[in-house]
């Protein structure tokens, strides 16, 4: 992963150059990503889709997170970029089927890594069941769907906590699971990232 490289912004959002990840995140650099969120109606109940990061990944294991996502290569656009969603989650989603929330800002800063993001928001009405989802083991190890209204009460800040329903994999096979969480168990965007998101999915009309 070291030697993957990305485009790089000022944070007016103008191109300055080209840097390798590892630099980029070191240095706090601007630069792009995808975040797909999958969400899905069932009869009258609406839900969202959270991944649990691998316990393998160098930044993050084991929390919980977008349904899928991942840094836009310097060689792609940005619908290029759904390449991610067939990796993470194995399941053969077409540009055309994603809905864009436009690009939010999200700056995660931490000891020795900074992350500074454009992310490209998309939703994607889901239609496959949980056992035709095929995790990618070196990135994800398991796929949970909460109450669509409950997570922007979460995400305002509204609820303390989250109930998730879905499967882990991080034993080498499928375990049904249901769990509550918290924000410590989730990757740590910034609040504005979150109040921003909640916002955006209040406004959608149902997918």
């Amino acid at each position: 992963m070291s030697s993957e490289m990305v485009r790089i912004f000022d944070e007016h959002g103008e191109p300055i150059g080209v840097k390798p990840r590892d630099e980029v995140h070191e240095k706090g650099y601007w630069h792009e990503t995808f975040h797909c969120w999958f969400v899905e109606k069932t009869g009258q109940e609406k839900f969202i889709y959270l991944q649990q990061r691998c316990h393998e990944k160098k930044d993050f294991p084991d929390l919980y997170d977008i349904t899928a996502a991942g840094h836009i290569k310097s060689d792609e656009n940005v619908g290029e970029a759904i390449r991610e969603i067939h990796e993470e989650l194995g399941v053969p989603v077409r540009l055309e089927e994603l809905v864009s929330l436009g690009v939010l800002r999200d700056e995660i800063a931490l000891d020795h890594f900074i992350d500074r993001e454009f992310c490209h928001i998309f939703l994607c009405a889901n239609y496959y069941k949980l056992e035709e989802f095929k995790l990618q083991k070196e990135e994800v190890s398991g796929l949970y769907k909460a109450s669509y209204d409950e997570f922007i009460a979460f995400a305002r800040g509204e609820i303390n906590d989250l109930h998730l329903s879905g499967f882990d994999e991080s034993q080498g096979y499928r375990i049904e699971l249901e769990t509550r969480i918290d924000m410590a168990l989730c990757v740590p965007h910034s609040e504005g990232y979150f109040l921003q998101l909640a916002e955006k999915l209040s406004q959608m009309p149902l997918i």
